[in-house]
């Protein structure tokens, strides 16, 4: 347990340190933060992670609250927001798959060594040792946690074919197979989490992929667009009450509305003048049928679509889809703005 605060410890204050550097989402693109966050703070935080034992689920949640605590403030959101809304946002996955990672790609480097190194030698001698005493041996430390860590990654194939032959994956290919299967079990897991949620509802509509927001990546190409990519990201993250159905009126124009964004969006009479900037710039991106799929939506559809800022179901070249996500990312921004004025 003081080892597990001890790296939180360090995990904070490296990051703090950081922040106060300028690695900061008012200075610097989150993209560009979470590169120098996990370059920086995390191998120093978690240095010889590969020979942890069994952490508890205890020392686990203080480790994933360490991580959300980091991931918020890299991107400028609020302390409340949803975990599992804030780690997609920048394609994080949790710190354990972290830690796991760092112990297979241990595994794969011993398992590569030549048969005359000691570690070779102590890894089968404990392999050995874990068969025949029919996992009753409790002292086995790395050797134990890597194959409980091989089942639930289902890897434990390659490490049963090396036992019996000799061979393993080399470890270009080795770290191919990890992070392909460490990624594809954290994704499996984070759906299943947010299908059973209702505070995703609005949330799976917006953000279907586990990668970088749009509005992230967008904005590094285009960095005079980072502010109002922030505030994408932070109507993105909102939690939306289904249960309470209470129509605002709109102190604009005088209409009734549930969301005030889609309300903006779509209806406002006080924006009119921007909403038609807005579809002229739609129009304009070729072909005129997108302009056409867009206004066919209903608007709530409409006002998720552009939060997504993803062409989905209509195929647009690069420069199209680079195009359209820089509306989207300026106009979200503008009509929340105008309406707040």
């Amino acid at each position: 347990m003081d080892r597990t605060i001890d790296v939180c410890r360090t995990l904070r204050a490296t990051v703090i340190s950081l922040i106060r550097l300028g690695v900061h989402p008012a200075i610097l693109n989150p993209i560009v933060c979470s590169k120098f966050v996990k370059q920086v703070c995390y191998p120093k935080a978690l240095y010889g992670c590969e020979l942890w034992g069994k952490l508890t689920s205890t020392e686990w949640l203080m480790l994933e609250r360490t991580q959300h605590y980091i991931c918020k403030n890299i991107q400028g959101l609020p302390r409340r927001t949803r975990s599992d809304m804030c780690l997609p946002m920048i394609g994080w996955f949790s710190i354990e798959s972290y830690v796991d990672e760092k112990k297979l790609l241990f595994l794969g480097r011993i398992c590569n060594l030549p048969c005359e190194s000691v570690s070779f030698r102590i890894l089968i001698r404990r392999v050995n040792d874990f068969k025949y005493n029919d996992g009753s041996h409790s002292n086995l430390g790395f050797t134990v946690d890597i194959i409980n860590i091989l089942r639930k990654y289902e890897l434990s194939t390659y490490f049963n074919d090396f036992c019996e032959t000799g061979l393993f994956p080399t470890p270009l290919i080795w770290k191919r197979i990890v992070k392909t299967t460490v990624a594809a079990f954290e994704i499996v897991n984070w759906k299943r989490r947010i299908n059973i949620d209702d505070d995703f509802v609005a949330f799976k509509m917006i953000k279907k992929e586990y990668a970088p927001h749009p509005a992230w990546t967008i904005a590094l190409k285009h960095p005079n667009l980072r502010k109002q990519a922030q505030y994408l990201t932070s109507v993105c993250c909102l939690v939306k009450d289904y249960d309470n159905g209470q129509n605002i009126l709109c102190d604009r124009c005088g209409k009734m509305f549930l969301d005030p964004l889609v309300h903006a969006i779509a209806s406002c009479d006080y924006l009119d003048e921007t909403r038609d900037n807005f579809w002229c710039e739609i129009i304009n991106i070729n072909p005129i049928t997108f302009s056409i799929f867009l206004a066919n939506m209903s608007d709530e559809e409409l006002f998720y679509y552009l939060l997504s800022c993803n062409s989905d179901n209509f195929p647009l070249e690069t420069d199209q889809l680079e195009t359209f996500q820089a509306i989207c990312v300026r106009y979200i921004h503008k009509f929340g703005t105008l309406l707040q004025d």
